[in-house]
Protein backbone atom coordinates (compact mmCIF):
# COMPACT_ATOMS: atom_id res chain seq x y z
CA UNK A 1 0.00 0.00 0.00
CA UNK A 2 2.92 2.37 -0.61
CA UNK A 3 0.77 4.48 -3.10
CA UNK A 4 -1.45 5.70 -0.29
CA UNK A 5 1.10 7.86 0.94
CA UNK A 6 0.06 9.98 -2.63
CA UNK A 7 -3.24 10.04 -0.81
CA UNK A 8 -4.55 10.55 -4.32
CA UNK A 9 -8.14 8.29 -4.67
CA UNK A 10 -7.61 8.28 -8.73
CA UNK A 11 -4.47 6.19 -8.12
CA UNK A 12 -5.39 4.00 -5.78
CA UNK A 13 -8.62 3.18 -8.11
CA UNK A 14 -5.97 2.39 -10.91
CA UNK A 15 -4.10 0.35 -9.05
CA UNK A 16 -7.11 -1.34 -7.68
CA UNK A 17 -8.63 -1.67 -11.07
CA UNK A 18 -5.16 -2.97 -12.57
CA UNK A 19 -4.31 -5.59 -10.00
CA UNK A 20 -8.26 -7.02 -10.20
CA UNK A 21 -8.38 -7.01 -14.38
CA UNK A 22 -4.75 -7.71 -14.92
CA UNK A 23 -3.84 -11.27 -17.07
CA UNK A 24 -0.44 -11.47 -15.95
CA UNK A 25 -1.84 -11.60 -11.99
CA UNK A 26 -4.19 -14.16 -12.98
CA UNK A 27 -1.82 -16.16 -14.53
CA UNK A 28 0.40 -16.07 -11.67
CA UNK A 29 -2.08 -16.94 -9.06
CA UNK A 30 -3.06 -20.18 -10.62
CA UNK A 31 0.77 -20.72 -10.55
CA UNK A 32 1.06 -20.41 -6.40
CA UNK A 33 -2.16 -22.35 -6.73
CA UNK A 34 -0.10 -25.19 -8.84
CA UNK A 35 2.71 -24.85 -6.55
CA UNK A 36 1.03 -25.53 -3.54
CA UNK A 37 -0.81 -28.23 -4.67
CA UNK A 38 2.54 -30.09 -5.77
CA UNK A 39 4.00 -29.41 -2.34
CA UNK A 40 1.28 -31.13 -1.00
CA UNK A 41 1.50 -34.08 -3.15
CA UNK A 42 5.43 -34.18 -2.19
CA UNK A 43 4.43 -34.11 1.72
CA UNK A 44 1.71 -36.69 0.89
CA UNK A 45 4.98 -38.98 0.30
CA UNK A 46 5.78 -39.04 3.57
CA UNK A 47 2.55 -41.32 4.50
CA UNK A 48 1.49 -44.27 3.54
CA UNK A 49 -1.71 -44.78 1.36
CA UNK A 50 -4.44 -46.05 2.73
CA UNK A 51 -7.83 -47.02 1.40
CA UNK A 52 -10.83 -49.13 2.44
CA UNK A 53 -14.52 -49.76 1.07
CA UNK A 54 -17.03 -51.90 1.25
CA UNK A 55 -19.54 -53.47 -1.44
CA UNK A 56 -23.23 -54.73 -0.71
CA UNK A 57 -25.12 -56.77 -3.01
CA UNK A 58 -28.57 -57.69 -3.52
CA UNK A 59 -30.29 -60.41 -6.03
CA UNK A 60 -33.49 -61.51 -6.01
CA UNK A 61 -34.84 -64.69 -8.02
CA UNK A 62 -38.08 -64.70 -9.71
CA UNK A 63 -41.34 -66.31 -8.08
CA UNK A 64 -42.78 -67.12 -10.99
CA UNK A 65 -40.03 -69.09 -13.09
CA UNK A 66 -39.22 -72.64 -13.48
CA UNK A 67 -36.07 -71.93 -10.91
CA UNK A 68 -38.31 -70.54 -8.26
CA UNK A 69 -36.19 -71.03 -4.91
CA UNK A 70 -37.25 -71.04 -1.21
CA UNK A 71 -34.79 -68.16 -0.34
CA UNK A 72 -35.84 -65.79 -3.26
CA UNK A 73 -33.62 -62.98 -1.76
CA UNK A 74 -29.96 -63.06 -1.18
CA UNK A 75 -27.53 -60.36 0.15
CA UNK A 76 -23.74 -60.57 0.60
CA UNK A 77 -20.54 -58.12 0.93
CA UNK A 78 -17.77 -57.42 0.71
CA UNK A 79 -15.29 -55.17 2.85
CA UNK A 80 -11.61 -54.65 1.92
CA UNK A 81 -8.81 -52.26 2.95
CA UNK A 82 -5.89 -51.96 1.36
CA UNK A 83 -2.51 -50.10 1.62
CA UNK A 84 0.21 -49.13 -0.63
CA UNK A 85 3.83 -49.58 -0.60
CA UNK A 86 5.14 -47.40 1.99
CA UNK A 87 8.74 -45.98 1.04
CA UNK A 88 11.03 -45.56 3.88
CA UNK A 89 12.89 -42.48 3.45
CA UNK A 90 16.32 -43.94 4.32
CA UNK A 91 18.85 -41.92 1.85
CA UNK A 92 16.39 -38.72 1.85
CA UNK A 93 15.16 -39.09 -1.59
CA UNK A 94 11.20 -37.95 -1.02
CA UNK A 95 12.57 -35.20 2.08
CA UNK A 96 14.62 -33.73 -0.52
CA UNK A 97 11.71 -34.10 -3.23
CA UNK A 98 9.91 -31.94 -0.42
CA UNK A 99 11.97 -29.51 -0.29
CA UNK A 100 12.31 -29.38 -3.68
CA UNK A 101 8.75 -28.67 -3.78
CA UNK A 102 8.51 -26.31 -0.98
CA UNK A 103 11.22 -24.28 -3.21
CA UNK A 104 9.12 -24.05 -6.18
CA UNK A 105 6.42 -22.84 -4.11
CA UNK A 106 8.23 -20.15 -2.16
CA UNK A 107 9.78 -18.99 -5.54
CA UNK A 108 6.44 -18.77 -7.59
CA UNK A 109 4.72 -16.58 -4.42
CA UNK A 110 7.85 -14.35 -5.06
CA UNK A 111 7.39 -13.83 -8.07
CA UNK A 112 3.71 -13.12 -7.24
CA UNK A 113 4.87 -10.40 -5.15
CA UNK A 114 7.11 -9.34 -8.00
CA UNK A 115 4.99 -9.24 -10.66
CA UNK A 116 2.08 -7.08 -8.67
CA UNK A 117 5.26 -4.72 -7.52
CA UNK A 118 6.16 -4.52 -11.21
CA UNK A 119 2.51 -3.40 -12.11
CA UNK A 120 1.59 -1.07 -9.46
CA UNK A 121 5.01 0.51 -9.92
CA UNK A 122 4.17 0.51 -13.70
CA UNK A 123 0.68 2.36 -13.58
CA UNK A 124 1.76 4.78 -10.91
CA UNK A 125 4.70 5.83 -12.69
CA UNK A 126 1.95 6.24 -15.71
CA UNK A 127 -0.43 7.92 -13.51
CA UNK A 128 2.17 10.59 -12.15
CA UNK A 129 3.47 10.96 -15.73
CA UNK A 130 -0.09 11.66 -16.90
CA UNK A 131 -0.26 14.16 -13.97
CA UNK A 132 3.19 16.01 -14.69
CA UNK A 133 1.85 16.61 -18.43
CA UNK A 134 -1.29 17.72 -17.34
CA UNK A 135 0.59 20.39 -15.67
CA UNK A 136 3.05 21.40 -17.45
CA UNK A 137 0.38 22.00 -20.31
CA UNK A 138 -1.20 23.83 -17.61
CA UNK A 139 2.05 25.91 -17.43
CA UNK A 140 2.13 26.06 -21.21
CA UNK A 141 -1.93 27.53 -21.85
CA UNK A 142 -0.77 30.01 -18.57
CA UNK A 143 2.64 30.89 -20.81
CA UNK A 144 1.36 31.48 -23.98
CA UNK A 145 -1.67 33.78 -22.57
CA UNK A 146 1.04 35.61 -20.33
CA UNK A 147 3.11 36.32 -23.65
CA UNK A 148 0.50 37.06 -25.94
CA UNK A 149 -0.97 39.71 -23.11
CA UNK A 150 2.42 40.83 -23.59
CA UNK A 151 2.91 40.83 -26.89
CA UNK A 152 -0.27 43.02 -27.37
CA UNK A 153 1.32 46.17 -24.61
CA UNK A 154 4.47 45.59 -26.62
CA UNK A 155 2.30 46.41 -29.75
CA UNK A 156 0.25 48.94 -28.42
CA UNK A 157 3.89 51.02 -26.96
CA UNK A 158 5.31 50.56 -30.23
CA UNK A 159 2.49 51.87 -31.82
CA UNK A 160 2.21 55.21 -28.86
CA UNK A 161 6.12 55.47 -29.81
CA UNK A 162 7.55 54.34 -26.64
CA UNK A 163 8.54 50.95 -27.64
CA UNK A 164 11.18 49.84 -30.35
CA UNK A 165 10.52 47.76 -33.12
CA UNK A 166 13.00 45.25 -31.70
CA UNK A 167 10.53 44.84 -29.23
CA UNK A 168 8.03 44.05 -30.88
CA UNK A 169 9.82 41.42 -32.79
CA UNK A 170 10.88 40.30 -29.72
CA UNK A 171 7.71 39.44 -27.88
CA UNK A 172 6.60 37.82 -31.36
CA UNK A 173 9.03 35.10 -30.93
CA UNK A 174 8.31 34.48 -27.26
CA UNK A 175 4.38 34.05 -28.62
Amino acid sequence: GWWSVFQDPQLAAYIGDALTNNWDIKIIAARVLQAQAALQVARSQFFPNVSAGGDLVTSRASQNGLAASSNPQQNYGDVFVGMSAYEVDLWGKIRRANEAARARYLATEDAQRTVRQTLVALVATAYLALLELDYELEIARRTYQARTNSLALTTAREAGGVAAMQDVAQAKILV
